[in-house]
């Protein structure tokens, strides 16, 4: 008997030192992912380096299965990474709803929702939104709340509709003051700009696209200040061409890579009913910079009046498609059938296929009209000189023949010497860098590599071979870089030549003896000094980095 009572004994020991050990574990795990939710927001790269020292098979309770698995896609998507896992997250957020676990259960609605925007699964991601919505407002979060309404207004960007944009966006403001977030405050009064803009109210849109920019240059944000700046000049392009002129001068001035389509065909359209005059000298020479994509956004009306009537078509046919896609999508989408009505939206689907009907109608007797037009114009070209038009051919033939075998002279010679840079060395080197990491444990591999590795980072000579390599592919890229910023540290310098040259972050940290994170810091305060410079390879640069 007493045998019996020992043996039930030490297996109840057993259990317990078991769950204990359990329950250590995943308190453990806890606070890693409590660290990755924490830095998510702002640093992602950062959370996804730790997301990568947890390894998920070793999660047993469903609880933090599931949290990895939502943090996993939450990070995925900040870094623009489109591998997510939507039945993954409708799973964690009916397993953190069925378990009283609010906090969780509004993430995987809200990243839930996002995904399904993604994909096109209008009607869910209205549901899933506002389900994250209600739970954000019952933990009264509303930090949260702002992302869930932008969340929406995002999604009824896709149907333009300019109500719904502009009483979420304002929600998503008044959400993101009272959680004390004036920079995302600010990316809702842009939403709000985006919402006047679209309901043609061009005044108030006017008007907070103006508070939108100061308070962008109050809070360091050059970008959002750019975006603010064109909504002005788009807002104002009807009633004050002027102002807009002078809006547009200032954001190619900041920064014309934030020039998205819409932009540049407002500007052409600007341009065309003002005439280039309207601009300063200044902004006339950024404007020359930047010709070929205002020439790229002209409408089909612009190409008609002066007779090319070819490339009008053309542009009017990709205008009717993309009329023809938005037309599909509201049609194939049903969001009311699961948050509302959505009736208007069926109605107006309607109008617009019969706008594209009357629209393909155009395009016909346009067309056949262009099919007149050019058999009367062949008709008299052949009558003036059809020898002088064959041999002028002729002329272009071969031009267009030489240009083409010396660009595959070009490409041929580029390809060889990218594989001569990236030669048996260079990968060697890589190789070695990788296994430091890989044979860490492993103190007499760590000596030798580390001595390999860095007898060769300190060759100043094997520095100045690769720089010679690297010029050698990217015309000059190196040399430039050197000319233009003679102030930079040597460290500064070499990391910019190994980034160029393809090597990873874990092998250019052995190769400058710091953390994988000190070079992520390095790198990004690099792509600041070269984005703020005024050097004329400067795009060049970032394209590396």
């Amino acid at each position: 008997m007493n045998h019996c009572i020992f043996r039930i004994f030490v297996v109840l020991l057993a259990g317990l030192a078991c769950l204990t050990q359990g329950c250590g574990t995943s308190g453990e795990v806890k606070e890693r992912l409590d660290l990755v939710e924490t830095v998510m927001d702002q640093n992602p790269d950062s959370a996804a380096l730790l997301l990568s020292e947890i390894d998920p098979s070793r999660l047993h309770h469903p609880a933090d299965t599931l949290r990895y698995l939502l943090l996993d896609n939450f990070v995925r998507y900040k870094n623009f990474d489109d591998s997510l896992d939507l039945d993954g997250l409708k799973r964690a957020a009916e397993y953190f709803g069925e378990h009283n676990q609010p906090h969780n259960a509004m993430l995987s609605l809200l990243m839930a929702g996002r995904v399904q925007t993604l994909k096109n699964m209008h009607g869910q991601a209205a549901v899933s939104l506002l389900q994250a919505a209600e739970l954000a407002e019952k933990l009264a979060d509303s930090y949260y709340e702002g992302l869930v309404h932008y969340a929406m207004y995002t999604l009824y960007s896709d149907f333009y509709d300019s109500s719904h944009q502009l009483f979420y966006s304002r929600k998503a403001f008044e959400a993101f003051t009272r959680a004390g977030r004036p920079d995302w405050a600010e990316y809702a009064r842009m939403g709000i700009t985006i919402s006047y803009h679209n309901a043609k109210h061009e005044t108030k849109a006017l008007e907070e696209a103006e508070v939108l920019r100061k308070n962008a240059v109050e809070l360091g944000d050059s970008s959002l200040a750019t975006r603010a700046l064109l909504m002005a000049a788009i807002s104002s392009a009807d009633s004050l061409p002027h102002l807009s002129a002078k809006y547009y001068a200032m954001a190619l001035e900041t920064d014309s890579l934030l020039f998205d389509q819409n932009d540049w065909y407002v500007l052409s359209d600007l341009i065309d009913k003002n005439g280039i005059e309207l601009f300063s000298d200044s902004a006339r020479c950024d404007i020359a910079r930047v010709r070929s994509h205002i020439d790229a956004a002209r409408s089909c009306k612009y190409y008609a009046e002066r007779g090319d009537y070819h490339e009008a078509f053309r542009r009017l046919d990709i205008y009717v498609y993309s009329q023809e896609q938005l037309i599909e999508r509201l049609l194939l989408q049903n969001v009311g059938g699961s948050i509302e009505t959505f009736h208007d939206a069926r109605e107006q689907a309607v109008v617009r296929e019969r706008r594209a009907e009357r629209t393909w109608s155009y395009i016909w007797i346009f067309f056949l009209f262009m099919c007149i037009v050019l058999i009367l114009l062949w008709l008299q070209a052949k009558t003036r000189g059809a020898r002088l038009q064959r041999k002028q051919y002729m002329v272009d033939v071969e031009r267009l023949t030489s240009i083409i075998d010396g660009k595959d002279s070009v490409n041929t010679r580029q390809t060889a010497i990218i594989k001569e840079l990236f030669g048996a060395r260079f990968q060697t080197l890589n190789r070695l860098c990788e296994s430091y990491y890989e044979d860490k444990n492993d103190r007499r591999v760590i000596n030798t590599v580390k001595n390999m590795i860095q007898e060769t980072a300190e060759d100043t000579m094997t520095l100045a071979e690769l720089s010679a390599y690297l010029d050698r592919y990217t015309s000059g890229l190196i040399s430039d870089f050197r000319i233009d910023f003679p102030d930079l540290r040597p460290e500064a310098l070499r990391l910019y030549i190994y980034i160029v040259a393809g090597f990873s972050v874990r092998s250019i940290a052995v190769l400058l003896d710091c953390a994988p994170e000190v070079v992520y810091n390095r790198k990004s305060r690099l792509k600041k000094s070269i984005d703020k410079s005024c050097a004329s390879r400067r795009d060049d640069y970032l394209s590396y980095l």
